[in-house]
């Protein structure tokens, strides 16, 4: 069933999302919501990773003794490794309240979408506390 509707969604049939009310039109347009908060997401990981990685070259290491921290950069690749694993297993059990049913790819995919949305504020306010 799943293969079905990420086949579906592929092949961009035209939906209103605004109007459509079928279980399947809410279900692609779920994923279309996330693809686009994904993209968003991406966008701002490249932003943030790279300003994280200014602020490690230009840390002075010599005048912090003591300083075993692995910086910036790496710290935050580490936690956003593990933020996509927790997303994608939060939203696996938040599809589950609608287990086997036409309507778990769109629990699925709402939460994928408002979990990376919140990622991406986050990855934002990175960039205005440094």
């Amino acid at each position: 069933m799943l293969l079905a509707l990420l086949l579906l969604a592929a092949q961009d049939p035209p939906i209103d999302c605004a109007k459509d009310q079928t279980q399947l039109s809410m279900n692609i347009c779920a994923d279309r919501a996330f693809q686009a908060a994904d993209a968003k997401l991406n966008r701002q990981w490249k932003i943030a990773l790279a300003r994280m990685k200014e602020l490690d070259a230009d840390y002075d290491r010599d005048r912090r003794e003591g300083d075993n921290s692995i910086g910036y950069g790496p710290t935050l690749l580490e936690s956003q490794r593990a933020w996509l694993k927790y997303r994608e297993a939060q939203c696996a059990v938040e599809g589950q309240y609608m287990r086997g049913g036409s309507g778990e790819p769109m629990m699925y995919s709402t939460c994928m979408a408002s979990l990376t949305r919140d990622r991406t504020a986050f990855l934002a306010t990175l960039l205005e506390d440094h």
